[in-house]
């Protein structure tokens, strides 16, 4: 492939992803307006460090996470970032369609840190949970799910699929 080096940053900086940063458009979305859902593989601390930015520079105020993390990461180190975006509530999954971490092992140390949490069966469920909370609110929530490329692609799988 020949590229012109001096075009290399440009192409960089515009590369688009699938589910890093990714704005859902399709049928979740379509079926609950009042929410804009975004979805992120972030799966280690410096993916959540990242989020952590985003989040900050976006300004969002009523952020919900909806999260599953594989049986090998670091959860602790991934719930500290947690913390440090101050989402107004932290959704755990406990069913998901690969090896994640116990929900009993994030609840203890999501109470530890203090990071107010809810547990729910599937993705789905946690989707349809945060679109109910004050469906009359004036302003749209955010969602970010996130935690595991599994969790990313099965949310996409269904958004571009239904």
């Amino acid at each position: 492939m020949k590229i012109e080096k001096n075009l290399i940053p440009f192409l960089i900086e515009n590369i688009k992803w699938e589910g890093r940063l990714h704005k859902l458009n399709g049928t979740i979305q379509k079926k609950y307006p009042n929410i804009e859902f975004w979805v992120d593989c972030a799966h280690n601390i410096l993916g959540f460090k990242v989020l952590k930015k985003w989040v900050i520079k976006s300004k969002l105020s009523e952020l919900f996470i909806i999260l599953s993390v594989g049986t090998q990461k670091d959860y602790k180190g991934i719930l500290n970032q947690i913390k440090k975006i101050n989402p107004k509530l932290l959704i755990l999954v406990k069913k998901t369609n690969f090896n994640s971490r116990s929900v009993n092992d994030l609840i203890v140390e999501a109470n530890n840190l203090e990071i107010k949490n809810k547990a729910f069966n599937t993705v789905f469920d946690s989707i349809r949970f945060v679109s109910s909370i004050n469906k009359n609110l004036n302003y749209q929530k955010t969602c970010l799910i996130t935690g595991s490329v599994n969790l990313v692609g099965e949310v996409l799988a269904i958004d571009n699929n239904c």
